[in-house]
């Protein structure tokens, strides 16, 4: 069993740089990741193989 199996993690500013690593790692130890960032997260999130969502999180009308 990976560690991170059966857990979901939400990382947001996924679709670059730290963002980008930190959730391809977590898909690696067995997250389901979902990627929020303010612009587009498909191609991000195909490449892990996992859902992705886009939120503005700097403003509640993004939620």
């Amino acid at each position: 069993m990976k560690i991170h199996e059966n857990k979901v993690a939400i990382v947001t500013g996924g679709t670059q740089d730290i963002g980008r690593g930190i959730a391809d790692l977590l898909a690696q130890k067995g997250a389901r990741v979902v990627i929020g960032n303010r612009g587009n997260a498909d191609e991000a999130a195909n490449a892990i193989g996992d859902g992705a969502i886009a939120a503005d999180v700097t403003s509640e009308e993004g939620w």
